[in-house]
């Protein structure tokens, strides 16, 4: 879901890009060398290359697309609304985690107490999204992009783990 957050955020603002699959046990030369030029020992995936910027990971990737790319814009200009993708952003993170604490249960018992907390994550989440269909309102932000590839793999690997409202 990770490298998705950057391909959606392109995908929005209408960019074009070269898309590369690398094989980070097996990378390429050049792939090392933009890794060193950015100063990271670590093969965080996307590398987005924008003219002279190198820019890794993918949160950071999507919100550098988000905020200085051209295209429709995906990050909030006004106090309010920045302040409430950083709740979102925040939330969001113990989402993600509750999640894959979830996939690593090792019992029935654990499993349960660990889909309790992610369903009390996804209703902190939920508390936000006063303002439908998108976070921000009408418009689709940066919020979507870092939550978006994630809804998708709680269907397909949660399918009967959680019950709740439509909106979890």
């Amino acid at each position: 879901p990770f490298a998705q957050r950057a391909w959606i955020a392109l995908l929005e603002k209408n960019i074009q890009f070269d898309h590369r699959i690398i094989d980070l046990k097996a990378k390429p030369a050049e792939f090392v060398e933009k890794y060193k030029r950015v100063g990271s020992g670590t093969a965080l995936v996307p590398l987005l290359e924008h003219g002279q910027e190198l820019v890794i990971e993918s949160t950071v990737v999507a919100r550098y697309i988000a905020e200085y790319v051209g295209g429709p814009e995906l990050y909030p200009r006004t106090p309010d609304d920045l302040e409430r993708i950083e709740r979102f952003l925040a939330r969001w993170a113990d989402v993600e985690t509750t999640y894959y604490d979830l996939l690593r249960a090792s019992s029935d018992a654990q499993a349960e107490e660990r889909r309790a907390l992610f369903v009390d994550r996804l209703a902190a989440v939920d508390e936000l999204l006063d303002r439908a269909p998108f976070l921000l309102g009408d418009d689709f932000s940066f919020a979507e992009c870092v939550a978006a590839p994630w809804v998708q793999r709680f269907f397909v690997t949660l399918s009967g783990a959680v019950s709740g409202s439509s909106r979890r």
